[in-house]
């Protein structure tokens, strides 16, 4: 049997998990991993390698009985690293946040260059660039 999540599945997760687990982590690490597979290939259903790199974690979310440990969580990872070393960096693939800090940094990072994109957008428009 093929284990997989499709993307409803992924999400259902998300929601189901309760904020600041371990669960909740890597439900977020695994939606994120997902958009950047789907903005890089035909999709998430289409590419095999990175679904099977995302097995152990897929495994993890599934089993609704335990509360993933940050050990299991980390283990789970490892075969995604290699995956973006062997594939996805080429694709121009970026690794997701693996925990809150990281993520919290790199959504900060994008507003941030967001908010300098703009102010220069509305300086080119008002000094006549």
């Amino acid at each position: 049997m093929v284990l997989f999540m499709n993307e409803w599945d992924i999400d259902d997760a998300l929601e189901r998990a309760r904020p600041r687990t371990v669960r909740h982590k890597a439900a977020r690490f695994l939606a994120s991993f997902r958009g950047e597979v789907d903005s890089h290939s035909d999709g998430w259903c289409y590419w095999r390698l990175p679904v099977d790199a995302a097995k152990r974690l897929m495994e993890l979310l599934l089993d609704r009985e335990h509360e993933p440990t940050e050990e299991q969580y980390k283990k789970a990872l490892v075969p995604i690293k290699s995956f973006y070393t062997k594939h996805g960096n080429k694709a121009g693939m970026t690794m997701p946040a693996i925990d809150d800090a990281a993520e919290e940094r790199r959504l900060r990072g994008i507003t941030e260059a967001r908010e300098r994109a703009e102010l220069a957008r509305l300086k080119t428009k008002y000094e006549g660039g």
